[in-house]
């Protein structure tokens, strides 16, 4: 799917219908939708003119429950909502089914409307994070800047379009022209590409060679393993490894450098982050919790000549005895053993210890626990071992491939 030059910069084929079909619906500049939205041109195509056409998008999860669906929805207050007919918001509220557009591109012009999105809601309530026009026009510039994307360039995309870093993807293909694939796995004709750490390691795991002419794959949702970046830049892939959020517009580093607009510093070990695509606020039932002009991340991290370097959530740190214990650190060391699969580390109230450390795993040739803490060791420090232990099949992931550690620490009895 390639958008197409017009006088006023570049609009998707069909968008002028997917634009007729919105005011045919009575929506106006100053409306609010709900989408449901699955990977299909459709939805690249009503986003696109919803958000010319000045209206406020609320994309909603499509691996949400029918009942967290409609909670959400509730929230969002919306006018009308639109959905896939194969999107589980269809069985939540009333909506309309979103068609197939074909025709004419339109005319172009600016993104005039907003996009509410929830967060993951992996630890507390979703929070709807408004990222007005602006600040999607500013993260959108920052990123074709930073990736040098140009017209010549196809950007293959199996990231959902309900989340943030699958949409900025379609937005900056409209500020540079570059061709967007809605597809599992990088085509042949692919020359960048969003990629979470898990789909990353299932096409290493196949031991697929990325296509000839990728130059540029985008690593982000998650901490990327240094085992897994190894053997994938060992087949070829060109990795870049990103850190961004939802308040930000996605990216805001690429290989630990912010992309330009953006603004990084560390306060008491936490991430703070700024800039022209700082997000509004939270929307809340009161109406908008403007943002702070630095917005503290859940990230602990540190800047080493300038680059950031991502040490872990603030929700990851356990503290055991008096001991700080990163979970990451101890992931890190699980997942260097040959037989460790997968391993998230989560921290148990204990009366004596405060948190004990314990770790879920999914392991392979029925590894047992007392190997796996023999091989901790001589790796890591006695207070930052597991006291506790799990074998799992694997670990619960988000859409994004983020592993839900609230439903981990609810494994353990």
């Amino acid at each position: 799917m390639r958008p197409l030059r017009v006088a006023d910069g570049w609009v998707w084929p069909g968008e002028a219908a997917a634009d007729s079909w919105l005011r045919g619906l009575g929506l106006a500049a100053g409306g609010r939708i709900a989408l449901g939205g699955l990977n299909r041109e459709a939805t690249v195509q009503v986003l696109a003119a919803a958000l010319r056409l000045g209206l406020t998008v609320v994309p909603l999860n499509r691996r949400l429950t029918v009942d967290e669906l409609r909670a959400q929805h509730r929230r969002a207050a919306v006018d009308l909502a639109i959905a896939d007919p194969a999107h589980p918001l269809m069985q939540a509220v009333p909506c309309t089914a979103l068609p197939e557009f074909i025709g004419p591109p339109g005319y172009g012009g600016p993104l005039r409307g907003a996009l509410v999105l929830f967060t993951s809601g992996t630890t507390a309530e979703p929070k709807a994070v408004r990222l007005g026009a602006d600040r999607l026009q500013a993260a959108v510039r920052a990123h074709v800047a930073a990736l040098a994307l140009g017209a010549d360039d196809v950007w293959s995309l199996p990231l959902p379009l309900d989340h943030v870093g699958g949409i900025m993807a379609t937005l900056r293909a409209l500020n540079c022209g570059c061709a967007v694939t809605l597809e599992a796995a990088p085509g042949a004709a692919a020359t960048g590409a969003s990629l979470v750490p898990t789909m990353l390691a299932r096409l290493v795991d196949a031991g697929t060679p990325p296509p000839p002419g990728l130059h540029l794959a985008l690593i982000g949702g998650g901490p990327l393993d240094q085992a897994l970046a190894t053997a994938a830049r060992r087949l070829g892939w060109p990795l870049r490894e990103t850190y961004g959020l939802t308040e930000m517009g996605s990216m805001v580093t690429l290989d630990g450098v912010a992309v330009p607009g953006a603004l990084v510093r560390i306060d008491d070990g936490r991430i703070l982050v700024g800039g022209s695509m700082l997000f509004d606020g939270y929307e809340t039932d009161g109406g908008l919790q403007p943002a702070d002009a630095w917005h503290a991340t859940g990230d602990l991290g540190a800047l080493q000549d300038g680059r950031l370097r991502v040490t872990g959530r603030l929700a990851e740190l356990i503290v055991s005895g008096g001991e700080n214990v990163a979970a990451r650190e101890v992931e890190e060391a699980l997942l260097a053993h040959p037989q460790v699969a997968e391993a998230c580390v989560v921290g148990l109230p204990d009366a004596q210890w405060g948190e004990l450390v314990a770790a879920a795993v999914v392991v392979r040739d029925g590894l047992d626990p007392a190997s796996l803490d023999a091989w901790l060791q001589p790796r890591l420090a006695g207070f930052k071992r597991p006291r506790r232990w799990l074998a799992v099949a694997a670990l619960p992931r988000s859409a994004l491939g983020k592993v839900q550690r609230h439903i981990v620490r609810g494994w353990f009895p």
